[in-house]
């Protein structure tokens, strides 16, 4: 499946704010749920190529890609089949600002993403999209980013 990010608005069909069961009926059931904590939890499709999502007190926050998708667009630049370099270059045209995550994520406000430069054939390698509220926390507590 190929995917677009609309920062901060969410991907496809399934759109940040909603409540899982109008993500369900949008898209299709989940097939498990994973509580990670008393207020959040994650939904999985059964297809490896749909996004995992994130959700917080009822609500869509988060939503994440993993390398097994065939293609998730951010404009027209695709993050698993562009070089990470090429990649972020892109992100980098239209966000001066992109900081740094602890864990070694790019972090860029203006797309409400956390990507990592992983090499294209890496099987780790993630895209992940935040809400406004979600993203917040996450990028006052990262570093500028230098390359």
């Amino acid at each position: 499946m190929q995917w677009k990010i609309d920062p901060y608005e969410g991907t496809g069909p399934i759109k940040l704010g909603m409540k899982p069961e109008q993500v369900q009926k949008a898209f299709r059931p989940f097939e498990k749920t994973i509580e990670r904590s008393s207020e959040y939890f994650n939904a999985y499709f059964p297809d490896l190529e749909t996004p995992i999502l994130g959700f917080r007190n009822g609500l869509l926050v988060d939503f994440g890609f993993g390398w097994r998708t065939e293609a998730v667009y951010i404009l027209d630049t695709d993050y698993f089949h562009t070089k990470p370099n090429v990649f972020l270059q892109s992100v980098k045209r239209l966000d001066s600002g992109l900081k740094k995550s602890r864990g070694g994520n790019i972090l860029s406000s203006t797309f409400g993403i956390s990507f990592d430069l992983i090499d294209l054939d890496e099987s780790d390698k993630t895209i992940w999209a935040f809400s406004h509220e979600e993203f917040l926390p996450l990028f006052e507590k990262a570093r500028p980013f230098e390359d």
